[in-house]
């Protein structure tokens, strides 16, 4: 059986792990139409489509910056990372 995230699909946890608010203000805004609608499963818990939720984080501009911040930083412990290991006998 495959997991949520594997059918394209994220739960709550994870959509809160990426968007730069909490529970409450997220379902407001779903509620409200500025946020992606979601699924919900069988166990009734809520589920967002992946591509929603990539869609949201690039076209919100909340978002845009933080998201731009996160590349950013990424970049630079990968970059650390990397030359760590180059100099490695």
């Amino acid at each position: 059986m495959l997991n949520t995230y594997q059918q394209g699909l994220m739960e709550m946890k994870s959509v809160l792990n990426l968007v730069p608010m909490g529970r409450g203000a997220w379902l407001r805004g779903v509620k409200d139409g500025e946020h992606p609608e979601p699924i919900q499963q069988h166990n009734k818990r809520l589920a967002w489509r992946t591509t929603d939720i990539d869609k949201f984080l690039r076209t919100n501009p909340k978002t845009q910056e933080l998201l731009i911040k996160a590349e950013s930083i990424h970049g630079f412990f990968n970059r650390v990372h990397n030359d760590r290991h180059k100099y490695r006998p």
